[in-house]
């Protein structure tokens, strides 16, 4: 290597290195809660079906139907907006809706279409709170920025791995970190060694979470063909839906449709 080349290789590791310290610096706070929420809420479901009830029955779909019935009668002012599995293990479901006071509410049923919990959606769990947190921190504004904040640390990750790269024939000393000298040297090793261990699964992971924030832009960009389930067949159910939706349009829009 010449000597200018080995200078303009310092000169172009020196900003790096700076670029990398300041972002990690203003934005450690932010990436710190984002780590410790995405840690705990991965068993989430889990955790807010054994907060709530310890009943276990097997799913009925006639009981759930009843149940929904009751919950929505038909011809009534209250609306069936989805249904979901809880994601647990367990036979739970969690319908959302909307009352006849016109309120949102979430009610959890059990697999027999026994009702759990019957909240309305400001009513949540702490385990609810952190989900919303994590994701996007509780407001529409906020999904852009964790969405900003997830491509910053790509960006950022990048950068420390280029200002880590080790010399040709030192990548033995640089991933095992050292046990002697300073403790300034001895931090050092360890946060280089952690980082060039880490950075590749810690790059997947910010990576993936980030897209999944631009979920419908990345799946039209590869050609990802949205679910769709097959049309319900005509009758009595179909026709309650659509007389559901009907009343939850306005004139002007049920004119357009």
């Amino acid at each position: 290597m010449t000597e200018a080349t080995r200078k303009a290789k310092v000169s172009l590791r020196s900003p790096v290195l700076k670029i990398h310290r300041w972002l990690s610096i203003g934005a450690a706070i932010f990436w710190l809660l984002q780590a410790i929420t995405g840690v705990l809420i991965v068993f989430h479901w889990e955790i807010n079906d054994a907060a709530i009830s310890r009943l276990e029955r097997p799913t009925d779909l006639a009981a759930i139907e009843r149940r929904i019935d009751a919950l929505a009668p038909p011809g009534g002012a209250a609306i069936v907006q989805s249904v979901w599995d809880s994601g647990s293990n367990s036979d739970r479901y969690v319908v959302f809706m909307q009352d006849a006071e016109g309120v949102r509410r979430g009610v959890r049923l059990a697999g027999d279409g026994t009702i759990l919990r019957n909240a309305a959606p400001d009513d949540s769990t702490l385990m609810e709170f952190l989900v919303g947190f994590h994701h996007d921190l509780l407001g529409e504004w906020g999904s852009w920025i964790v969405a900003i904040s997830g491509i910053l640390l790509c960006s950022n990750l990048s950068l420390g791995l280029v200002a880590a790269w080790p010399k040709r024939g030192t990548w033995r000393r640089a991933l095992v970190p050292t046990r002697k000298g300073p403790v300034a040297a001895r931090l050092y090793s360890w946060h280089r060694a952690i980082g060039l261990w880490a950075v590749v699964p810690a790059l997947v992971i910010a990576a993936t979470g980030t897209m999944m924030k631009f979920e419908d832009g990345v799946g039209s960009l590869v050609g990802a063909a949205p679910v769709a389930l097959p049309a319900n067949p005509r009758g009595r159910r179909a026709g309650r839906f659509r007389r559901r939706r009907a009343r939850r349009l306005s004139p002007r829009s049920r004119a357009a449709a």
